[in-house]
């Protein structure tokens, strides 16, 4: 009874034990039978997915319905003489060591012409001068000859036979998947990449009939020799050239590409039935294969390719190491690599974090100096006038100087880029203190060679300003770009308009002369870049101006092509700022002098000043811009250097003034630039900038290296300020 009461309380509270275990072992029983029985079949690894591939043979998965015809003349038309007699002679040895029949040999396409050309030897006067010549000589001396024969033969025969073949036919295409390799197939995710694996053409079927029972003609001859049965062999030939001439009418209507759609249709489904998962066949480069392709082909690291980079290492990290070899390698080899190698140096450094896909697609610009971001930036204000412009500046008269006034010293070339967006600035500058400003507004139109904005230069009061106080006058005009650069540089028509209409535009202005700013110009347009700079300087030099060139900071590709240059440059203009960039992985000096200690960087301006000597600027004509502008970054920490937690802005040194007030900030004397630091909230902040203290040392290595003087991007930056102003005068002016 006690034991029926226990199986009873048992039953009542674990009822749902027995029906689990039956439950169960019903799974295992199927699961097991199925397994055995192959109904549950699965790809486990590749050798085995491409073993169940290579069974299917070749796929045909696109065919093309057509109608073509070809004459006898096509056999040979296009065909050169060396061709013509290399075939000739072959066949001439061929016959000499009866290798072959005759009956063979007429299946030969070239044995007609053999055939004719052979029959106009008299007296065996080709095969006497085959015996005492070379067959190299024999070549130089009858080959002319041999073609007038061709020539004959083809106007006499093709023409009096009209041997023509006409009809229908198909070409199919597809891919022969018993040559596919492990190399060949890559899985990311669902997505199974066949790349390395093209498609191939399959040999035309021109049968006599394409549809016999119902008489649709297939290709068939539509004319007869005039004088008797045309030869099997030249149908045969002419036959083989319709065959030709059709595949070539299918690959123009897509052919391939249709076989490649409907290939990963059926490839896909193969797929899915295999892996009893869905799956999607894509043939072709799998995205990071292509971004590879794209960087070893045209050697060049962008934007969007490092975004693309850094948005594939975010999603699969062990691709790191194969993208680091490959910049590496883009970076030393091919040279033409800007200012964003440092973002995919970030991207794909190991202590680097990653980057989230939003963040990815937001990220910084990054190549071009700051004339061409800061230009950006305020051509999107939509200002167009002056006086508008000084509404946004508040722009003011600067109190009197802390110095007695100076002019410059002649032998220094001290120089500026007023641009079009500090609007009257200029009415403040000291052009005592200036040899040269450049107006910096207008762009190149690269598809036609025509100047925009060139209203702008026609209307700024600078022109006037500067003559005046006797400064010379530059007007500068950009192109930034690679796309932009290769277009203009691979359209004579456009740079020839564009070197004709400079005099003139100079002219109206009574300008000194031109300065260019081309940023971004691809390697492979090196010679073309020089050439046209060339041509420029000398069609200026006939109507008495000069032509100044702005020079990057790192010249990774070396388009500058110094020796040829520089008897053709007035001044050579380096942008020597944007070491450290919105991009940059840490935060850190604009324009560091030396190397460095804590914040070091493999560029620097000694470095590039040094470069540039090297390679043949003249010192007397070196001009070294320094900026009047700071970068500010959001930072991880207080310390320097501090990775990049977001760039805030490029203030200018007016705005530097103001957002550091009274502060003394810290000078890192290794780089001679200045840093604030400041925190809101928890969020850190680094400003770097130059102030008078460490321009002061820059001015003064200038000096000591001989060089022309120093460069100021931009004018106008230190509006209401007179400090730099009285600096520049106390290295530059006179005792």
């Amino acid at each position: 009874m006690l034991t029926l009461k226990i199986a009873y309380r048992l039953i009542r509270h674990y009822w749902y034990v027995p029906l689990i275990l039956v439950f169960g072992l019903f799974l295992f029983q199927s699961g097991l039978i199925s397994y055995l029985s192959g109904t549950q079949l699965r790809v486990l690894n590749t050798p085995t997915k491409i073993s169940k591939v290579m069974s299917i043979g070749q796929l045909i998965t696109a065919q093309y319905y057509g109608e073509s015809l070809a004459s006898l003349h096509d056999v040979y038309q296009g065909m050169d003489e060396s061709e013509l007699f290399a075939n000739y002679v072959r066949l001439q040895k061929t016959l000499a060591k009866k290798s072959h029949s005759k009956k063979e040999l007429r299946k030969d396409k070239y044995y007609a012409l053999f055939k004719h050309v052979s029959s106009i030897r008299k007296n065996h006067q080709f095969e006497r001068m085959l015996e005492q010549s070379s067959w190299k000589d024999f070549e130089f001396l009858h080959q002319q000859r041999l073609a007038e024969e061709v020539q004959k033969y083809l106007r006499q025969h093709a023409g009096s036979e009209e041997l023509v073949y006409m009809g229908r036919g198909i070409v199919q295409a597809g891919f022969d998947l018993t040559k596919l390799d492990p190399q060949h197939i890559e899985e990311i995710g669902d997505t199974i990449w066949l790349h390395k694996f093209e498609p191939i053409v399959f040999p035309a079927k021109i049968n006599p009939w394409m549809a016999a029972e119902k008489k649709i003609p297939g290709f068939q001859v539509v004319s007869e020799h005039k004088q008797g049965q045309i030869p099997m062999e030249q149908i045969a030939l002419v036959k083989e050239a319709c065959q030709h001439r059709l595949k070539h009418q299918a690959i123009s209507h897509g052919l391939l590409k249709k076989a490649i759609r409907n290939a990963e249709t059926e490839l896909s489904a193969f797929f899915s039935q295999i892996e009893q998962a869905p799956k999607i066949v894509r043939i072709g480069h799998p995205p990071h294969l292509n971004l590879q392709h794209k960087i070893l082909v045209d050697s060049v690291v962008n934007k969007h390719e490092v975004q693309q980079i850094a948005k594939h290492i975010a999603t699969h990290p062990n691709d790191s190491a194969s993208y680091k070899a490959l910049v590496h390698k883009v970076h030393t080899t091919a040279k033409e690599v800007h200012g964003s190698f440092d973002e995919v140096q970030h991207a794909i450094s190991k202590d680097a974090p990653v980057k989230s896909v939003k963040e990815i697609e937001q990220g910084t610009s990054g190549g071009g100096s700051a004339h061409q971001h800061q230009a950006s930036y305020f051509a999107a204000q939509g200002h167009k006038h002056e006086t508008s412009w000084d509404s946004v500046w508040k722009i003011k008269t600067p109190p009197p100087p802390a110095v007695i006034p100076k002019k410059r010293k002649p032998h220094h070339k001290t120089f500026g880029w007023h641009p079009e967006w500090m609007g009257s600035a200029y009415k403040h500058y000291r052009f005592d203190l200036l040899w040269g400003v450049s107006y910096f507004g207008c762009k190149l139109d690269p598809q036609s060679g025509d100047i925009q904005d060139l209203e702008k230069w026609q209307k700024t009061g600078l022109v006037e300003k500067a003559r005046a106080e006797g400064t010379n006058v530059f007007m500068t005009i950009s192109n930034f770009g690679f796309s932009k650069n290769r277009a203009f540089l691979s359209d004579s028509a456009a740079q020839n308009h564009f070197i004709d209409q400079i005099p003139g535009i100079l002219a109206s202005r009574q300008a000194h002369g031109l300065n260019i700013d081309f940023e971004q110009v691809p390697g492979k347009m090196k010679k073309a870049f020089n050439d046209f700079l060339l041509r420029l300087s000398d069609n200026l030099k006939i109507h008495g101006y000069t032509l100044s060139l702005c020079l990057y900071a790192v010249d990774f590709n070396q388009v500058f092509d110094i020796p040829r240059l520089k008897d053709a440059i007035e001044v050579f203009t380096m942008m020597g700022y944007d070491y450290y960039y919105a991009g940059s992985h840490t935060a850190g000096p604009v324009a560091p002098l030396g190397k460095g200690k804590k914040v070091a960087s493999n560029y620097y301006l000694e470095r590039s000043i040094d470069s540039y000597l090297a390679r043949g600027v003249p010192p007397e004509k070196f001009i070294v811009a320094l900026p009047y502008y700071g970068s500010e970054w959001k930072t991880a920490s207080h310390t320097i250097p501090s990775p990049n937690d977001g760039h805030v802005r490029s203030p200018a040194y007016r705005q530097i003034v103001k957002i550091i007030g009274r502060k003394k900030d810290k000078w890192m004397k290794d780089v001679d630039t200045k840093v604030h630091r400041h925190k809101k909230g928890k969020q850190h902040y680094q400003l770097w900038y130059d102030d008078a203290e460490s321009l002061k040392n820059k001015y003064q290595w200038i000096k000591q290296k001989g060089l022309a003087g120093p460069g100021i991007w931009a004018l106008g930056y230190d509006n209401g300020h007179n400090e730099l102003w009285d600096l520049l005068q106390t290295e530059f002016g006179e005792e």
